[in-house]
């Protein structure tokens, strides 16, 4: 079998699993987001509040682990958000297309304005909630 960016990621990952260290936390989340029927967990309920952030969602149209539907969801769940999918690549895009995924990362750099947050304030020491 011949050796590909994408491949090479995916032993990468598969390899970080040996320790420990790597291996807990990485089985931790897996367990709180999927069970025996799949997808147990999503994020679509709360990406709205990432509006305030500049956001860039780069998703291989060829993805096999999770479809591209998931990134045209996501788009439409953050205002303002870029979605970029780039034809012909899978789940890594970054190593299957890196020239144009720097050049769509610099670009979006280059053309965003960056968030400007409020410090966070942590809770009132009563326990009520903090005033948004």
């Amino acid at each position: 079998m011949r050796s590909t960016p994408a491949r090479q990621e995916i032993w990468r990952s598969y390899a970080s699993l040996a320790d420990a260290e790597n291996r807990r936390p990485f089985f931790r989340s897996l367990r709180e987001v999927i069970d025996f029927r799949g997808q147990a967990m999503s994020a679509l309920g709360r990406l709205h509040r990432a509006a305030q952030l500049p956001t860039l969602i780069v998703w291989g149209a060829r993805d096999p682990f999770i479809p591209v539907s998931h990134a045209v969801a996501a788009h439409e769940a953050i205002p303002g958000s870029r979605l970029e999918i780039f034809e012909g690549v899978g789940h890594y895009p970054h190593c299957e297309a890196p020239e144009r995924f720097v050049e769509v990362l610099v670009d979006f750099i280059a053309s965003t304005k960056p968030a400007r947050l409020r410090p966070h304030s942590p809770p009132p020491a009563d326990g009520a909630a903090a005033p948004d």
